[in-house]
């Protein structure tokens, strides 16, 4: 898939090969006018190679990575996420018939920057905390059916 091609300035790429989850707007080099808040955009170097991808949003994070890989952002990445956001809490005991209630994603530490998702005994409450996010709820909401079944009931 093609995705608008945004350029850091030499020497801001340090932070995203240190896998920082955020872009600051002073670090770009390609003029952002005309790309809409939440579009999906791909980061490259000043030489043109391929960075991350991310939410652009025009603000002082301007981009919120979801990749370092070259891939698709769809319903499958975003139930790739999700599923191991709650296997990661699955190993360590958080679901289990005497615990039903915890946080299912926690932002940029499960890779999804500016999503939170709080599991209540099968009722999924959902924060987007970026414009990205909350375009993204269509996909957000398929990934949680996949990963809970029959246990998510809201």
């Amino acid at each position: 898939m093609s995705y608008t091609i945004l350029q850091v300035r030499k020497g801001k790429e340090q932070s995203i090969f240190r896998k920082h989850p955020w872009i600051f707007s002073g670090a770009l080099f390609t003029d952002t006018k005309e790309i809409e808040d939440g579009e999906i955009v791909e980061v490259q170097d000043y030489k043109g190679r391929f960075l991350a991808l991310g939410h652009f949003q025009n603000a002082t994070i301007a981009v919120r990575i979801l990749s370092f890989e070259e891939e698709k952002i769809d319903k499958t990445f975003f139930q790739k996420k999700i599923r191991q956001a709650l296997d990661s809490r699955i190993k360590i005991g958080l679901l289990s018939t005497e615990n039903t209630i915890f946080r299912v994603c926690h932002g940029e530490g499960d890779g999804l920057p500016g999503l939170v998702i709080d599991f209540y005994n099968g009722v999924a409450v959902v924060q987007c905390h970026s414009i990205g996010m909350h375009r993204s709820l269509p996909e957000i909401s398929s990934a949680l059916q996949k990963a809970f079944g029959k246990d998510l009931i809201a």
